[in-house]
């Protein structure tokens, strides 16, 4: 585990775990990570502190299903206490695919990336023991944030302690810059005295940045709108298919091979199984296909993402 921080400082809070930082969670045991408690004078004010507790939770290095149980506190069945056994296929018959975000929530997801990809601008452009006379104001910047498969132009600047931006030109705030970039959670101060956490998961040098937010992963690209606009010229990378590989979604045991090399398998074909967590999740042929290799054997521990069955 590569970071790891509980969020106990906050009142009325109880972490139940054997865990720290730099810990190996084995999978040969109950991957159980913790005992998250939350309480308070009313079953509202426990969710409403359970929210708050899943936002400033640090798990880095192993998946965890922080987003989903973020969810669930805040989703009006649950908080009503119109829950049963079948909860979950009742509200996500799909799957659960992650928070989906208001307007102003994304505006707000976009403001902070943006806000990030300019202290990154400002740290770069800063002389350590150098005598310079310090600008009243940064530059205005003129990025474009990609998110969803939509460019949203926004132009920020910072003045005094606050980033003044605009996305779109149909939504303004400002954001006090009162967070380094090496915080793992960022508690940021919207204009209005709005306070939003959000989680600084990563930040690239190729502009991608990722947030965590309200517990589910959101992945964006900032970019100044120059370099934007040169990407068209970029040459597209090329899609590695998968639906050659057969790979394990998770760290298990595979319990049988039902292919033999040389086989012919049609689309839907059961190729194996592999075991986790008291549960045999049976993996199928995507396509129709010779079986080119097998690359595991029965009562094998595999790790996830492992190649278990090539077709031709």
């Amino acid at each position: 585990m590569s970071s790891y921080v509980d969020p106990t400082s906050i009142k009325n809070v109880r972490c139940d775990s054997g865990i720290e930082e730099g810990s190996e969670i084995s999978i040969f045991y109950d991957p159980m990570i913790c005992k998250l408690v939350t309480y308070g004078p009313t079953r509202t004010a426990a969710l409403n502190t359970m929210a708050e507790a899943l936002d400033n939770y640090v798990i880095r290095g192993v998946t965890n299903n922080i987003s989903l149980l973020r969810d669930i506190v805040t989703e009006p069945n649950f908080v009503s206490g119109n829950i049963s056994t079948k909860y979950l296929p009742r509200i996500y018959p799909d799957g659960f695919k992650g928070k989906v975000l208001s307007t102003k929530e994304t505006f707000n997801l976009m403001s902070l990336a943006a806000v990030i990809y300019a202290k990154k601008v400002i740290r770069a452009n800063q002389f350590k023991n150098v005598q310079t006379i310090p600008s009243k104001d940064s530059e205005l910047l003129e990025l474009v944030i990609s998110y969803d498969g939509k460019d949203h132009v926004c132009k920020i600047q910072k003045q005094g302690s606050q980033f003044i931006l605009s996305i779109d030109k149909e939504f303004c705030t400002s954001i006090d810059d009162s967070f380094n970039l090496n915080d793992h959670v960022i508690k940021a101060r919207f204009s209005e005295n709005e306070r939003v956490t959000m989680q600084l998961l990563s930040k690239q040098s190729n502009g991608e940045i990722s947030l965590q937010y309200m517990g589910t992963k959101y992945n964006l690209k900032v970019f100044r709108k120059r370099v934007h606009d040169m990407l068209k010229y970029m040459p597209k990378k090329k899609q590695v298919d998968l639906s050659s590989q057969i790979l394990s979604p998770m760290p298990g045991i595979v319990k049988s091979v039902a292919v033999t090399v040389g086989q012919i398998v049609q689309e839907g074909h059961e190729i194996c199984t592999v075991e986790a967590m008291k549960m045999q999740n049976k993996l199928v042929a995507t396509r129709m296909g010779k079986v080119k290799n097998i690359n595991t054997k029965v009562g094998e521990q595999v790790e996830e993402g492992k190649v278990l069955v090539e077709l031709e």
